[in-house]
């Protein structure tokens, strides 16, 4: 499990402060499974030399 799993995974805990506070801050569910795909993608790049 990573960190971005376990953020997506908050958005599914109705009652969880930690939910609560990122919808406070703006964050969708959406903005995490964006976040997780982003390094996914990023992960499979090789830095340019």
């Amino acid at each position: 499990m990573s960190g971005g799993d376990l953020l997506s995974a908050i958005f599914y805990e109705k009652k969880s402060p930690a939910a609560w506070l990122l919808a406070e801050q703006g964050l969708t569910h959406q903005d995490a499974a964006n976040f997780i795909l982003q390094r996914i993608k990023n992960a499979g790049e090789r830095p340019a030399t």
